[in-house]
């Protein structure tokens, strides 16, 4: 009976490989869209990405037996692909290829570098889902690229776009959830900028979602350029192999962060705005920054509330301006033991790394790191 099953298992294993290849390959498609210009396409996200130098070729629909190196003989790869659902463009792409993406029907995103100059006839068209599209740059020439139902956002300081286009709008940042006027929108462009943290999904930052330990802890081992450490990690909450194991167990080995208790970090629990101040002060003490600032809590109606382990580094945190409070009702509270939002952390992080002058330290996170 094992014999058989072996067989079984070994026969449709072959079949597998010999009519399915995708089955042991990546879920991913490649390919060009111009001499120098390539994408992969991530089958899992549908996410293309669109990387190299120079302008992508131009596509259309006609014959598929046009002569040869003859421009209107070219089809898209990616054209009616229902798998695709965005669209970055990396630095250093020219131009968008006329009716590239035409067609691509679940298509609900595009982000465009700052060095694309055109976008093709057609580029877009017929994307149903479309409603969002990105430029991190001056307004390129793009007549007859959409059907004319997308929303087009920019950055404000951005240039030509006066008049292009009644639908534009100024954005901060690729996120679809963080509105221009907001409070912290200028803090999450910089996070995004300095890659600090990114989206939690394509085009979405979740500025009001909490921030775990977990994340603030790896945040700043890639602001220390991810520093190698012998240590063991003090704590049995952390499993291996998790996205946080390497920067908890420096950042313990460091002093930077400690446990909820002497064997437990608690990885996945919101951090509060008094941890969240408490942990960047050790963190500037180890990079050497200045601590010294001395600011009063006395002015906050629940400055008793703070924890006597985080008093100091609250005192300093308000001193130099990096922790601000949150206005609440008719008071401005420093609310200690309320969970810090990614929008909040953007804008502590910003601040501290404007006055520390630490912000060309190497750091990167991908777009959907958490």
């Amino acid at each position: 009976m094992k014999r058989i099953l072996s067989f079984t298992t070994t026969l449709v294993l072959l079949l597998c490989l010999v009519l399915f290849p995708v089955c042991a390959s990546s879920p991913e498609e490649r390919g060009a869209l111009g001499d120098d210009v390539t994408y992969v396409l991530d089958l899992f996200s549908g996410t293309v990405t669109v990387s190299g130098s120079g302008p992508m070729w131009d596509f259309d629909h006609t014959p598929r037996d046009t002569a040869e190196g003859d421009s209107k003989g070219r089809h898209s790869p990616l054209a009616f692909s229902d798998a695709i659902r965005a669209v970055v463009i990396e630095p250093g792409v020219t131009t968008v290829g006329q009716e590239v993406m035409c067609g691509c029907r679940a298509l609900e995103q595009v982000i465009l570098p700052d060095s694309i100059e055109k976008i093709g006839l057609m580029a877009f068209a017929s994307c149903s889902s479309l409603e969002a599209v990105y430029f991190l740059g001056d307004a390129p020439e793009m007549d007859g690229a959409f059907d004319g139902n997308q929303r087009l956002y920019h950055l404000p300081e951005a240039q030509g776009w006066s008049g292009v286009e009644k639908a534009a709008t100024f954005c901060g940042a690729p996120f679809a959830d963080v509105s221009p006027n907001a409070w912290y929108a200028q803090s999450v462009r910089y996070a995004w900028e300095q890659e600090l943290f990114s989206g939690m999904e394509l085009n979405r930052f979740a500025p009001e979602s909490g921030m775990t330990r977990g994340m603030l802890t790896t945040v700043l081992y890639r602001m220390a350029a991810q520093p190698e450490t012998g240590a063991a990690c003090p704590f049995g909450d952390v499993a291996q192999g998790r996205y946080y194991t390497k920067a908890i167990t420096w950042a313990a080995s460091a002093g930077v962060v400690r446990g909820i208790t002497e064997t437990a970090f608690a990885p996945e629990q919101p951090v509060t705005r008094e941890q969240l101040a408490a942990i960047l002060f050790r963190y500037a003490s180890y990079t050497g920054c200045d601590t010294g600032a001395q600011g009063s809590l006395s002015s906050f109606p629940d400055a008793g509330q703070v924890s006597p382990y985080a008093q100091k580094a609250m005192t300093w945190a308000v001193g130099s301006g990096i922790l601000k409070g949150i206005q609440n009702e008719a008071a401005i509270t420093l609310s200690p033991k309320q969970g810090a939002t990614r929008a909040q952390v953007a804008a502590i992080l910003m601040r501290f790394l404007e006055q520390s002058e630490t912000s060309d330290v190497g750091m990167g996170l991908s777009q959907n790191s958490f």
